[in-house]
Order: C-alpha cells, then sequence, then structure tokens
C-alpha cells in the first residue's frame, strides 16, 4: 500500500511539473487533499490492524 502511494505520488508530482505553472493556492489545496487521503488510508490500516489482534486476543 505504501509503495502504491509513493508510485502514485511520484506519477502526481511529475505531471503536476509537465502542467502549467499553478498557482500556490490550487497547489496547497492539492497537497491538503492528498495529505488528507494519505491520513485517512492509514487511520484504516491501523484500525484493521488493532480489530485483528483485539480479535487474535480475544479468540485466544
Amino acid at each position: 500500500m505504501l509503495d502504491f502511494q509513493h508510485r502514485y505520488f511520484t506519477k502526481f508530482t511529475k505531471q503536476k511539473g509537465n502542467l502549467r505553472r499553478i498557482d500556490s493556492n490550487e497547489r496547497s489545496c492539492h497537497t491538503y487533499s492528498f495529505n488528507f487521503v494519505a491520513g485517512l488510508t492509514l487511520i484504516l490500516q491501523l484500525r484493521i490492524v488493532h480489530i485483528q489482534a483485539f480479535s487474535d486476543a480475544f479468540i485466544l
């Protein structure tokens, strides 16, 4: 999952470099939304791991 995020981010930045120069407001909005999505996926992954660990302990 992290590898996918890294590849997507490098592709995203390369595309951004090729496109016309985006004004700083739009760029900050893009980075904010990307960080928000990455943070959400990270939280979801942590929750899944936590739930799995809890269920394993409960079964044992």
